[in-house]
């Protein structure tokens, strides 16, 4: 009692009943509150912007937001929908119905290549004699594509590095698919909200639209879209993969080398729809992550990364049974199977 009379200046002699004296407090500590509460939120100056704009509570129904909501979703997907179907049907068309002539001529607009508003590309020697192949571009900032700059008039090719754009393969996808430019255009119309549209090509050929330079700074372009997450999940189904690595003595030195670089390879090829684990075997048969054993674990990047650190860890030693190796694979696959 003495504190509190003393923090609200009651004197400590005050003759007045404890009863009345607590309630003159508590009446005090809710007016300091509020006074508090309304400067900390702003609740006043909120009340005045709602009132100044005019705002008003009404009742809403939950299930119509929630309905619209669903609507307004769908038509959004559909465009989107519609859009890709419309892809993969001209792009069935014009592979089924390009004949290709190795002796015409052809060029295109290069994401790498192509020279863009009249700056040139240094081309590496080995198709330094193909620049007539390579048209130049015109690019816009454009505020729609992140404020980059773009071309919405045509697409861009991106070619790997490893591969040659005038062999038959990729010179024949090149060709026939410079049609898609037309849906291209016509899709980005009738759906301003559309943002980039690609075609894969099982060639590496990748068609980009709209047309940008191709970004890969100093570093090495290694890019290519069949080991992509979304061209390997649409072109392929869930997979169950086991992995043997030989890992005798025999595999020493450059041969594990190349091994490993075999088991990272497919294992960048793998998408979280994959199960997949990894074997070595030498005298006898080990699980490369002892915590995985028995079992296919999801191919998530983290379990990628486990399996690559085992496989880089593994020391080569003793002679080769490879029998033992394919029995474990197969009742391993056999065991997931029947589960499943």
């Amino acid at each position: 009692m003495a504190v509190f009379s003393q923090l609200f200046g009651e004197p400590l002699g005050d003759l007045l009943p404890d009863g009345y004296r607590v309630d003159k407090w508590a009446k005090r500590l809710g007016k300091e509150l509020n006074s508090l509460g309304l400067f900390i939120t702003k609740a006043q100056e909120i009340e005045d912007r709602y009132r100044f704009n005019n705002a008003q509570v009404q009742k809403k129904d939950p299930e119509k937001i929630l309905n619209e909501i669903l609507g307004n979703v769908t038509k959004m997907l559909s465009r989107k929908m519609d859009a890709i179907k419309c892809i993969a049907r001209a792009a069935e068309d014009e592979a089924e119905n390009f004949e290709y002539n190795s002796s015409m001529l052809f060029s295109y607009h290069s994401s790498k290549y192509s020279s863009a508003n009249g700056i040139g590309v240094e081309l590496p020697e080995s198709i330094a004699d193909n620049e007539y192949m390579y048209e130049p571009m015109e690019f816009n900032i454009d505020s729609h594509f992140y404020n980059l700059s773009v071309n919405t008039s045509y697409s861009s090719v991106h070619v790997p590095t490893n591969i040659y754009d005038r062999s038959k393969e990729a010179a024949t996808a090149i060709q026939w698919s410079e049609k898609l430019d037309e849906v291209f255009r016509k899709n980005y119309e009738s759906d301003p909200a559309l943002s980039w549209q690609y075609f894969g090509s099982s060639t590496g050929i990748m068609r980009n639209y709209p047309a940008m330079r191709w970004a890969a700074g100093d570093e090495k372009d290694d890019f290519d879209c069949r080991v992509r997450t979304w061209y390997i999940e649409a072109a392929t189904c869930t997979k169950d993969i086991v992995i043997l690595l030989d890992s005798s003595g025999s595999m020493l030195g450059m041969n594990k080398h190349i091994a490993s670089m075999t088991i990272y390879t497919i294992l960048q090829t793998l998408s979280n729809n994959d199960y997949v684990n990894i074997l070595n075997y030498s005298v006898s048969v080990n699980y490369t992550v002892p915590c995985f054993q028995k079992k296919l674990v999801q191919a998530t990047p983290e379990n990628i990364e486990i399996f690559k650190q085992s496989v880089n860890n593994i020391i080569p030693q003793g002679k080769s049974f490879a029998e033992k190796g394919l029995i474990e694979s197969f009742h391993l696959l056999e065991s997931v199977s029947f589960y499943r």
